[in-house]
């Protein structure tokens, strides 16, 4: 079995996602032995709860042999109960009756079990073998309706078709019944999109109710990457000159402290357009598994500095704060972007207070745009008692440009660049402000596990 699973792509399924609804027609057993093999591998390997409903052809002691043989460290999954195979009639078939309402409610039932036994979400494989002509069209609307809810849960889902068994326009459903296929040409393995849906998603967004405001975030993302490249150039010219004329010229006068006041100037320019550019482009992640009470606990140095004597700041750590896996510096971004927000919101004299939490979510809703799963996240809260924010300010708080302060004082990027960065790790933002009592905003981030 080792030597089979060198055929397929060590990274074939590492960038697999939350979300994600694959599948996969294949000819022999062993064809569906070599694919599932580094499949669940990466998920148990990643801390994901594995499930693989198995077809009548194989049986769960085959099964389980076939994956014992090919793990490392199978025998410890095992034991702990991180992988359970079930047969293919008593899981689509129980009761002797195809009930796929209850077969959805089974694998919700499962991925909230998993998340509350702090694993990171649920893989999951489903043979399709079994499927005869009466039930192949009830089933392929299921399919549908899993395609079209499956990115709001923290869950990767596989469905295998013996590809004998089915003819070419049912295999066309089945395909178009997904996001990605999974083909093997020539003992190589592919992962291909599925256009068609992919169009109908883009249809689908553009019937949403906050399509005017996505648009405009991507249309300003496109114009200011530009503009920013273009004065970038023009900036570097004036730096320039600035710097050739300082050097030349007496370090007194009127004129010198001109030429000096425009080279400040330049460098608080180009400060800004690199902010303009990180908005508008997709930096590819470092991510890594940190604990926020440690990164933050950092930045109490830097955070002595920032804000001023006549505020007062307090810190509340959870002690046993759960782990999660980003980009350090984009969390760091996040943290900065809030105190200097809270900070600015504080006239005379007040206090901003620092908290962290850990946080289950058992019920799938919807807040500031965000689509919230359930599941278990670690939660930052930033809480001010400045002068706050009415409700038509909290609308528009995450537009990007859009500001409150004096003109100089803000660019309005801070809080957009927080938002985009949160929705990358597929987290939220709740904020709660009221006028002259005060800012609270908590941004919640997916726990990781691992061993």
């Amino acid at each position: 079995m080792l030597s089979e699973l060198k055929s397929v792509k060590p990274d074939l399924f590492s960038k697999i996602s939350d979300g994600t609804h694959l599948c996969y027609f294949y000819e022999k057993r062993e064809d569906l032995i070599d694919i599932l093999i580094p499949y669940f591998k990466e998920g148990l390997e990643e801390n994901f709860y594995c499930m693989w409903i198995t077809p009548k052809e194989l049986s769960r002691s085959e099964a389980l042999k076939s994956l014992n043989d090919s793990i490392p460290n199978f025998q410890t999954y095992l034991q702990r109960n991180q992988i359970k195979i079930i047969p293919y009639n008593e899981w689509y078939l129980k009761d002797k009756t195809l009930n796929l309402d209850k077969v959805l409610e089974e694998w919700i039932k499962n991925l909230n079990q998993a998340l509350e036994d702090r694993y990171n979400g649920l893989r999951v494989s489903g043979d399709l073998g079994w499927l005869g002509e009466e039930e192949f069209k009830r089933f392929v609307d299921y399919e549908i309706q899993v395609n079209s809810i499956i990115g709001n849960y923290r869950m990767s889902a596989l469905c295998t078709y013996p590809v004998e068994k089915f003819n070419k326009f049912q295999i066309l459903d089945i395909a178009n019944s997904h996001q990605y296929v999974l083909t093997k040409t020539d003992n190589d393995y592919k992962i291909i999109e599925n256009l068609s849906r992919k169009r109908r998603e883009q249809q689908e967004i553009i019937l949403q109710s906050n399509l005017e405001k996505i648009q405009k975030m991507e249309i300003i993302g496109i114009l200011t990457s530009g503009i920013a490249h273009d004065l970038s150039q023009f900036l570097t010219i004036i730096q320039g000159y600035a710097d050739l004329s300082l050097k030349e010229m007496e370090k007194k006068g009127h004129i010198f402290e001109y030429i000096n006041k425009i080279h400040d100037s330049a460098n608080d320019a180009s400060d800004l357009i690199k902010q303009i550019k990180d908005f508008s482009t997709i930096s590819k992640p470092d991510k890594k598994i940190i604990n926020i009470n440690k990164v933050i606990e950092k930045k109490i140095d830097l955070l002595q500095i920032l804000i001023p004597k006549y505020i007062k700041f307090k810190t509340y750590f959870h002690p046993d704060i759960w782990n999660i896996f980003v980009d350090p510096g984009k969390f760091e971004q996040i943290f900065l972007n809030l105190i200097t927000n809270a900070k600015d919101a504080i006239q005379d004299s007040g206090e901003i207070i620092i908290r962290t939490e850990n946080s289950v979510i058992k019920e799938q809703f919807q807040v500031n745009n965000f689509n919230v799963s359930p599941g278990n996240y670690v939660k930052l809260i930033i809480e001010d008692n400045g002068e706050g924010m009415e409700k038509k300010i909290i609308e528009r708080i995450f537009e990007p440009f859009f500001t409150t302060k004096e003109p100089g004082q803000g660019t309005g990027l801070g809080l957009p660049m927080t938002y985009n960065i949160v929705k990358e790790y597929r987290g939220w933002i709740d904020v709660f402000s009221e006028p002259d009592k005060g800012t609270k905003f908590s941004i919640y981030l997916p726990a990781h596990f691992s061993d």
